[in-house]
């Protein structure tokens, strides 16, 4: 499982987040964590989304996931950074 992450994750492609006038400031703040450790050139296709009361992940928890060749990761209010932070130290 975690090649499967580590192989998606260094694709040759760029940080995404779904279009939206205006992002949550958790969220901008998790993907320049993402830019910062890695690289915008070097990251793969990263989607990053704010959890809604219907998922129960509440403000700190997070979902990791593969989809359409692509990473998503879900959380709450902090726990969309503590996402990226499992993802970033899951990849190495």
């Amino acid at each position: 499982m975690i090649f499967a992450f580590a192989a998606i994750f260094f694709a040759a492609s760029s940080i995404t987040t779904p279009s939206a006038d205006n992002e949550s400031l958790s969220r901008e703040y998790a993907r320049s964590e993402m830019v910062r450790y890695l690289g915008e050139e070097k990251s793969s296709s990263v989607v990053l989304e704010d959890a809604v009361e219907a998922d129960g992940l509440g403000e700190d928890g997070f979902r990791i996931r593969c989809l359409d060749g692509r990473i998503v990761v879900t959380g709450g209010r902090r726990g969309l950074l503590y996402g990226v932070y499992e993802l970033l130290n899951r990849a190495g």
